[in-house]
């Protein structure tokens, strides 16, 4: 059985279970910050409601950690969004894109200045000239790194991964900064202090771009240094998400820095910074409530707790879930796999919030919860692609999916039986043509249809599944539903038509979705007694559509449509009868020879 280096290291050594009761005399609370705290509004917008939410929790008798990823603002889709950690992660590209290397590290350290100092503004910070010192030597120090790598003929991982946590080193230096501030006018209970990785101690493996703590020095040190350099001397820490280090002569902590150095300089000078991966600011938090043992780590977010549907599709039928298990919690994706881990062998909480509104929220713990579905996802144009049958010899399937992977192809789901194998899949045009070009071409016999995949998560009975696929089919004869007894999930394949470019294939199948979110969840939501699901108000902007190509009907997000009280008979107005599963998606020409992909648009 594969285990994580988490269940190597902590759930294997019951001894870093036992907390000192030095740390457990505190009710402490991890509270984890997105990037959207700061880039949501101008004129501290939600970084002041973050600062009171701190400062409401600390006058209740908590102690607060709070832990912050790099600046962000809009989401992931808008066309408005900037997001500090993608500028850092494409500098590659931005240097290429500018002509040369000098003016290439100029153009982000200008980005990344005029976001970080206009923040500083906006706090009306400005007079803290200790901070704008710090910032500008940090950049200074990003921009510097980006020429060495720039002049290398390959990658230097861990000077990427110097470069890639940048954000967080920032965003908490100017939030320290803030804080401070605050406490000098009396606005805020404490002092505070930046703390990286590098003052915490965070160890993590050699891996870089997605290293693995090291899980018994990171908790002893965290520990300590927590307690004893901040809290201790009446100082909050605030911790900057994502980053990790690496310790090559094993040497952390234990040097005698030269008279008249600074500690911090030297120490980094002798350990490598690294990046946690994908979800590294929410590992941060996850790993700092295992660490301290906190009462719970709590996430802030736009939305009031996980809902039942996405609230930009359904509005004010979207309700916020009061539990969930963490292996529901996992399969919803509100947070990173990875981060569910230690809470999870801690039994520690996790509590989804908006600050805003903290009395609603979602509880995520051990804690059982009834039979039902929960949440329905927003559904994500797919390809099914079936693969004739694959050799039964061991290791086939997987040589399989790693094709895809090397593809940058992403596998949602495998149905996989001997007559054959439906892989269904979502990735960039360019990428499925040549993914299908290929394994063409080593022999396999291939099959693509365009889908709406459905996801529905919750805990499933038999008597669920079949009211799932009896709706499903329904609504649409041709439906692919599948269920598993055990899983936390029941998913369907939708065939997309694309006959015409003017029919609106996202009226249809939203459309089955409210009605799906209308007939497994708003029902039962008052059947499962304590478990109601509580109506929350949803933003304006949240519910109003945006359009990015007004020409491309795919990437139109249209308003919710009337949710229908019963599934219809007859197919929706302007779909064809028969789904389009040939023709122009893949021509296969049959006696070996490769597929041609005449027209692709996944959108």
């Amino acid at each position: 059985m594969f285990e994580s280096p988490f269940q190597q290291q902590v759930i294997s050594d019951p001894s870093l279970w036992v907390v000192p009761s030095r740390y457990t005399r505190r009710n402490i609370v991890i509270l984890k910050f997105g990037g959207t705290t700061a880039g949501a509004t101008k004129e501290e917008g939600r970084i002041r409601l973050a600062r009171d939410t701190i400062a409401r929790l600390t006058d209740e008798g908590k102690t607060v950690i709070p832990v912050f990823s790099a600046f962000r603002r809009g989401r992931s889709q808008s066309s408005e969004k900037i997001s500090v950690t993608d500028i850092l992660q494409n500098y590659r590209e931005t240097i290429r894109e500018n002509g040369s290397l000098q003016a290439g590290a100029d153009e982000i350290i200008r980005q990344l200045w005029d976001i970080h100092f206009q923040l500083i503004e906006d706090l009306k910070i400005t007079s803290d000239m200790e901070l704008g010192s710090d910032v500008a030597e940090e950049l200074e120090r990003i921009r510097q790194t980006m020429i060495v790598c720039g002049t290398s003929c390959e990658r230097i991982p861990c000077l990427d991964d110097f470069i890639i946590t940048a954000g967080e080193r920032l965003m908490v230096k100017i939030m320290a900064g803030y804080l401070r501030h605050s406490h000098a006018n009396g606005k805020f209970p404490m002092s505070a202090r930046a703390a990286t990785a590098m003052e915490l101690g965070i160890h993590t493996n050699s891996n870089f771009g997605e290293a693995d703590i090291e899980w018994g020095r990171a908790i002893e040190n965290t520990r300590e240094i927590i307690f004893a350099r901040y809290l201790e001397q009446g100082v909050m820490p605030i911790v900057s998400g994502f980053d990790g280090i690496y310790d090559p002569h094993d040497q952390f902590g234990n040097f005698q820095p030269p008279a008249g150095s600074n500690e911090a300089t030297y120490q980094e000078g002798r350990v490598f910074r690294t990046s946690l991966g994908r979800g590294g600011s929410d590992l941060t938090a996850s790993f700092l409530g295992l660490a301290l043992d906190a009462e719970y780590v709590g996430f802030c977010k736009e939305t009031p707790g996980v809902l039942t549907g996405d609230d930009r599709l359904l509005g004010e039928q979207a309700r916020t879930i009061p539990n969930l298990d963490y292996e529901l919690a996992t399969e919803a994706g509100n947070i990173y796999a990875r981060a569910i881990e230690p809470v999870r062998a801690g039994s520690v909480p996790v509590h989804i919030f908006d600050p805003k509104n903290p009395e609603i929220r979602t509880v995520i713990s051990n804690k059982a919860v009834p039979v039902g579905v929960y949440l329905i996802e927003r559904p994500i144009p797919t390809v099914n692609i079936h693969v004739g049958p694959i050799p039964d010899r061991p290791g086939e399937l997987g040589r399989l999916l790693q094709l895809f992977a090397e593809r940058r192809i992403n596998v949602e789901e495998v149905r996989h039986q001997r007559c054959g194998t439906d892989c269904i899949v979502t990735g960039s045009d360019e990428d499925l043509q040549e993914t299908l070009q290929h394994l063409s071409g080593l022999g396999y016999r291939l099959f693509s249809q365009f889908t709406w995949y459905v996801r529905a998560i919750g805990i499933i009975d038999e008597a669920l599944a079949a009211k799932f696929n009896t709706f499903m089919s329904g609504y649409e004869p041709l439906t692919l539903s599948t269920y598993q007894l055990g899983t936390r999930v029941l998913t369907a394949t939708v065939a997309r038509n694309r006959a015409s470019e003017h029919i609106r294939e996202t009226d249809r199948v939203e459309d089955i979705v409210k009605c799906l979110h209308d007939e497994l969840i708003a029902i039962q939501a008052n059947t499962h007694e304590g478990q109601s699901l509580k109506a929350v108000p949803v933003p304006e902007e949240a519910q109003r559509p945006t359009t990015s190509n007004p020409k491309d009907e795919s990437s139109i997000e249209h308003p919710p449509a009337k949710v229908k009280e019963a599934p219809a008979e007859q197919p929706p107005e302007g779909t064809a009868e028969e789904p389009q599963l040939a023709g122009a998606q893949l021509n296969e020409v049959i006696g070996g020879k490769s597929a041609v992909i005449d027209k692709w648009s996944c959108g």
